[in-house]
């Protein structure tokens, strides 16, 4: 990835912490043994809060950000070809509260 990339990433990183201290959403947890690669950044929401309402008002400030997370046992193929074991909770429940913030070669800071 790119270092513009990586400074977005890092940039989105230093901007949710206040959100995630307060609660209201989970950053991505990188080991302090790790680096990320900036392939994405996503947010995970506090339960209570509405992704889609979330997302609306994203889009409309000009910002497309997506669900990202469909889980592979709900998806068509997994249902065809998966099986599960146990209820599943943690995976359905990260699939509803997941949003991906834009992030590509290009995307500048003002953006």
């Amino acid at each position: 990835m790119t270092a513009q990339c990586i400074a977005i990433w890092e940039y989105y990183h230093e901007a949710f912490e206040s959100l995630e201290a307060k609660g209201f959403l989970r950053r991505p947890i990188v080991p302090s043994y790790c680096q990320h690669n900036a392939h994405m950044y996503h947010v995970l929401l506090r339960s209570d809060i509405d992704r889609q309402v979330v997302l609306s008002e994203l889009k409309r400030n000009g910002i497309s950000a997506v669900f990202h997370y469909v889980p592979l046992h709900s998806s068509p193929a997994g249902l065809r070809y998966g099986r599960g074991s146990g209820s599943m909770r943690v995976t359905n429940r990260s699939s509803t509260c997941l949003i991906r913030l834009p992030l590509w070669v290009g995307l500048t800071r003002a953006q």
